[in-house]
């Protein structure tokens, strides 16, 4: 929600990049979190938790992580489509997605706690990543 907040006092009003910086967030954290719950499956497990690995299969959870990070490129695109941001932005957004994705696929068949840790730590360096050239983008463009 920094982003959020911090462009809303910048920019004093709501507009189409509040609810995409938004989404960011949110795709961001979905695949990060379900990368965690696939990392600590084990522990989640034992005290009866029910996450979506454990309710909807291991398979389905690595597919959604998938899915989340396409969505979270869609919304970076979108802030450069619009103008919000520029070229670089939007290029290094479908260059992170496409290494995270690349990981998460060459990968895939490995042990589920490995894979989601792999997949769990690249999220923090996608977030650092977006974050770092959302702050320098006024320099940018």
């Amino acid at each position: 929600m920094p982003p959020v907040a911090g462009y809303v006092a910048v920019k004093n009003r709501l507009d189409l990049a509040v609810l995409f910086l938004f989404l960011i967030m949110v795709f961001w954290q979905m695949a990060h979190f379900f990368s965690i719950a696939l990392y600590r499956l084990k522990d989640y497990s034992s005290a009866d938790i029910p996450l979506t690995p454990i309710v909807k299969g291991i398979d389905n959870t690595k597919k959604q992580i998938i899915a989340y990070i396409l969505l979270l490129v869609g919304a970076c695109i979108f802030l450069s489509v619009t103008k919000y941001t520029g070229l670089i932005f939007a290029a290094v957004s479908i260059m992170l997605g496409a290494v995270w994705i690349y990981k998460g696929l060459v990968s895939y068949q490995i042990n589920y706690e490995l894979w989601g840790k792999k997949m769990f730590l690249f999220s923090l360096i996608v977030i650092a990543t977006i974050s770092l050239f959302l702050s320098v983008n006024t320099f940018l463009i």
